[in-house]
């Protein structure tokens, strides 16, 4: 494995089953493809750039007057050079995990035609005044106790949320691949239908009366 970087741009190279002194050419000119055809891009303002803040209130992450958003920094992405930012698209992944920074409320993923290109995180740094206050109130003696019954009927409720929403994606999906099946047939036929010079219409007469046959 080898690591380089140029520009800001850090590529690793990992060439398997090679011998010496091939494996050494080899990681050279996947380097110097990368380095020639992709570069580092920076968003300094991605809340901004994207208007971050509107997403996540209507997303019901924040509200509109208890919120103080920014970026963790400056995002870095990778691009084909030349390509236009206009053509970097984002979603966002509300599934905060461990090491994430401290407030953050949403991990802000950029893609470019479908290939995760870079992220950065969203942090509401009124979400961390609170968790110190909590923490200062708890060495002052104050406890902020939720009942246990509480927490148990909102797991359930969260585990019956996901098991709904991957029925209505799994069904949601069979629609998609039977629509796009039919469309495919459809579009076969046509082009078979061109080559016989026969319209529609003709050939679902034809299939009446090959049924009326059979039926007789």
């Amino acid at each position: 494995m080898t690591i380089a970087e140029d520009k800001g741009l850090r590529l690793v190279a990992v060439v398997l089953k090679d011998k010496n002194p091939a494996h050494y050419l080899d990681t050279e000119k996947m380097l110097d493809f990368g380095f020639d055809n992709f570069e580092s891009r920076k968003i300094s303002d991605p809340v901004g750039d994207y208007a971050v803040i509107d997403r996540l209130i209507a997303d019901k992450i924040i509200e509109s007057n208890n919120s103080d958003i920014r970026a963790e920094g400056e995002a870095k992405i990778t691009l084909p050079k030349g390509a236009d930012l206009a053509d970097v698209k984002v979603s966002y992944d509300y599934n905060i995990k461990d090491g994430a920074p401290e407030g953050a409320v949403a991990k802000m993923i950029f893609k470019y035609d479908g290939v995760n290109v870079g992220n950065t995180y969203i942090i509401n740094d009124k979400v961390s005044d609170i968790a110190v206050e909590v923490d200062e109130g708890k060495k002052k003696g104050f406890a902020l106790n939720i009942p246990a019954g509480r927490i148990l009927s909102a797991g359930l409720i969260c585990i019956v949320l996901a098991a709904v929403i991957a029925v209505i994606f799994v069904i949601r999906n069979r629609i998609r691949l039977d629509r796009e099946r039919d469309e495919l047939r459809r579009a076969r036929r046509l082009r078979r239908l061109r080559e016989l010079d026969m319209s529609e219409d003709e050939f679902r007469e034809l299939v009446r009366r090959s049924r009326s046959r059979k039926r007789k």
